[in-house]
């Protein structure tokens, strides 16, 4: 998972912050670590590459369990639970089992659900950074790095 709890620390600790200002950065760090996250893996389904060839599947291939996946599995069918459970750890995927994946996960529902847990996330983040003690003018500049990452 990325980490953004460690940077946020040394910048806490180096500006001489109290325990409890560490411990809210700390929870930051973790809140957008994992929306990075989650934002990631549907990237890894979603993107185009140069070639025009959708989705690079690097995860399912290495056989990583995301939320992406794990939302496609419990809402397929038997048939398509089992081709999802093929799917994982297969090196090469054919061009008809990346089109399966691409429709499975961007079912409307599946795409809400994975915006959702971003969107919840993001705004945790916000409150964290509302609460604070630093200057308006920092609190600020994380606030845009925060929609510079996550625009919803």
């Amino acid at each position: 998972m990325y980490t953004f709890s460690y940077p946020l620390l040394i910048g806490a600790i180096l500006a001489g912050n109290s325990r409890k200002e560490r411990t809210r950065l700390m929870n930051l760090g973790k809140i957008l670590g994992r929306a990075f996250q989650i934002q990631d893996d549907l990237k890894d389904y979603l993107t185009t590459n140069k070639r025009g060839e959708k989705g690079k599947f690097n995860d399912i291939s290495s056989g990583k369990r995301t939320l992406p996946l794990l939302l496609m599995y419990k809402r397929a069918s038997m048939k398509d639970q089992r081709f999802l459970r093929n799917c994982l750890n297969k090196k090469i995927l054919t061009h008809e089992e990346k089109e399966k994946l691409m429709h499975l996960i961007k079912q409307p529902q599946i795409l809400k659900r994975i915006r959702k847990e971003i969107h919840h996330s993001v705004q945790s983040a916000r409150r964290i950074i509302h609460s604070l003690s630093m200057k308006q003018s920092s609190k600020k500049k994380l606030l845009f790095i925060i929609q510079s990452l996550f625009t919803e």
